[in-house]
């Protein structure tokens, strides 16, 4: 990490992220360009949580709503369950998360503890800051 990647007080600086109708959803510590991206769709992996207590979290959701029916899509080598994440403001669909059942595990229900962010869903606050 560089200089210019942390804050005065020496912690990583959080990018903040917007949905397409300028509504606010959250920050992440790595730029989501940067993030570890799935093979399936490209979606960028990231790991939700609260920052001041999770040293894993990338990603602190705001603003986020979580359909509580999934949709099942087919697959190739089967299907998948993926609950969509959506803006609270306008319900556009920001990302998913998968199905516990997705992970061989015998429950089922949202599988919280990653969120996949579909490319192109966020702009970062700069670049909205630079289209005003």
């Amino acid at each position: 990490m560089t200089d210019d990647d942390q804050t005065t007080e020496g912690r990583a600086e959080i990018t903040t992220y917007h949905c397409l109708c300028s509504q606010l959803l959250g920050g992440t510590r790595l730029p989501i360009e940067t993030m570890p991206k799935r093979q399936l769709d490209n979606s960028f992996i990231a790991i939700p949580g609260d920052f001041g207590k999770s040293p894993l979290a990338t990603i602190s959701t705001q603003d986020l709503l979580v359909d509580s029916v999934p949709t099942v899509l087919r697959l190739d080598d089967g299907f998948e369950k993926r609950y969509a994440a959506r803006c609270g403001r306008c319900g556009l669909m920001t990302g998913y998360y998968l199905d516990r059942s997705q992970l061989d595990n015998a429950e089922t229900g949202v599988n919280e503890d990653v969120l996949y962010i579909v490319q192109g869903s966020l702009e970062p606050t700069d670049k909205l800051r630079q289209a005003t």
